[in-house]
């Protein structure tokens, strides 16, 4: 019985370590603070090198000034909702969406160990819906709240319906 209980014991322990050595998943509580269409995106995009990143990372009131470096025209609505963050307890998120069709929207966000994964949930285009696909950039402008220990390098990954990740962008949170 000695021996079997020695065996149980070391079982237990194996098992709690490899649970303790993996990351684990922990959906991640976000609000949409933004959904719309940037019509400037799509002149910058053609006249101009890079074009727009479709992830962007804000995580202090300092990185706003990126989005304003790749054309994002930040109105007085806009601003006022990223200075009124409080990026203590939330980072920002940008998502360019593409063109409308085959884009999609943020459905969840996951994250596992250094790693944060914003899925986004395809839209398809209906039969007799008008799409101006040349002439829209849609974009979401998402807040998610920092569960847990952050204060580290964040790998953030833009991952479509299908699992295909379109986006991978490294940031420090702190």
């Amino acid at each position: 019985m000695n021996k079997i209980s020695k065996i149980a014991g070391l079982f237990v322990l194996i098992i709690f370590g490899i649970n303790a050595c993996s990351p684990t998943e922990q959906i991640l509580p976000f609000s949409v603070l933004l959904d719309g269409i940037a019509f400037k995106l799509m002149e910058i995009e053609r006249e101009s090198t890079p074009h727009f990143p479709n992830l962007m990372i804000i995580q202090n009131q300092g990185a706003i000034e990126s989005l304003t470096s790749y054309g994002f025209e930040i109105n007085e609505e806009t601003n006022q909702i990223l200075t009124n963050i409080d990026y203590n307890q939330y980072v920002a998120i940008f998502v360019k969406r593409g063109h409308i069709e085959g884009s999609g929207v943020v459905r969840e966000v996951i994250r596992s160990g250094n790693q944060v994964i914003i899925q986004t949930e395809d839209i398809a285009v209906r039969p007799g819906e008008y799409v101006l696909a040349d002439y829209s950039s849609p974009y979401q402008l998402i807040s998610v709240e920092k569960v847990g220990d952050w204060n580290r390098n964040i790998q953030f990954i833009l991952e479509r319906e299908n699992g295909r990740i379109v986006n991978r962008v490294n940031a420090f949170v702190p």
